[in-house]
């Protein structure tokens, strides 16, 4: 699992302080020297991301061991030199004066880190503990309580699927959409802006309500987060096709003149 756990006599009794593993820590350098030499070979945008999937994703794994960021903070001393080594030539080493919304979603400002292609990595070190939380008998699809209770509880979620969205990003896209798709996705919980359900990254499309054919831009108040197959409704121009995405969707009225909003913007007739 990449733990290290060790019991520590505290009064009466014994508490399990966890680590990261010896030879997770290793497995973890040598993944941080082949990213960080591809950085150096090919700086652009895909490169920085892969590099801030890798963090995001050890972030959001180890954030449970009770002494995490003493880790991170030793794995980051580590590899400073050998960063700074690689990056110097090709990349601005500081704390960012105005990072992003994604960046800022994630990290503060307090640690220093490196922009290159005009893109923040990740800080490394910049992570810190969190509690773990049991499975609850009262998180289930099956009642209306319980799924109100998964709506309140989606923070975690939303994250383990934003740091997938990372991943996926499209490298023709400007890193405006990149950024502000991935902050829609996060402000509206993960749901989707038509049919208010949960999508994992694999079922997220990103709409410009304004295409960009007629005009429209990457930036935040033209997106909407909706399901891929929603996406498709709104731009299908065959009947066949249409008939075929309301059988499947199960789509109330309310949903479908939503739809009918996004189709007009697109100069499209209603369904």
């Amino acid at each position: 699992m990449g733990f290290r756990i060790r019991a520590v006599p505290k009064g009466n009794k014994h508490v399990a302080h966890s680590f990261v593993s010896d030879k997770k820590k290793d497995q973890i350098k040598k993944r941080i020297n082949k990213l960080v030499t591809e950085i150096k070979l090919s700086p652009i945008p895909k490169t920085v991301s892969q590099w801030n999937s890798f963090v995001l994703g050890l972030h959001n794994y180890f954030k449970f061991a009770s002494h995490v960021s003493m880790d991170f903070q030793e794995i980051a001393f580590c590899k400073s030199r050998f960063m700074f080594n690689r990056l110097k030539s090709i990349g601005k080493y500081g704390r960012p004066s105005r990072p992003p919304p994604t960046y800022s979603k994630f990290y503060r400002n307090n640690n220093k880190t490196w922009e290159v292609a005009g893109t923040l990595l990740f800080p490394l070190s910049d992570i810190s503990k969190d509690k773990p939380l049991n499975f609850s008998q009262g998180l289930t699809p099956y009642c209306a309580k319980a799924r109100e209770n998964i709506h309140a509880n989606l923070k975690y979620h939303v994250q383990f699927e934003i740091s997938k969205l990372v991943r996926s990003d499209g490298w023709d896209r400007t890193l405006e959409y990149s950024d502000n798709r991935l902050s829609r996705y996060s402000m509206v919980q993960g749901l989707c802006e038509i049919t208010g359900l949960f999508l994992p990254a694999e079922e997220v499309r990103c709409h410009h309500y304004k295409p960009l054919s007629l005009g429209g831009t990457d930036e935040y108040a033209n997106l909407r987060i909706i399901h891929r197959d929603v996406h498709r409704l709104v731009h299908a121009t065959v009947n066949k096709s249409i008939e075929h995405y309301k059988s499947i969707l199960q789509l109330t009225d309310s949903m479908i003149d939503k739809i009918n909003l996004y189709r007009k913007a697109c100069k499209l007739e209603s369904i």
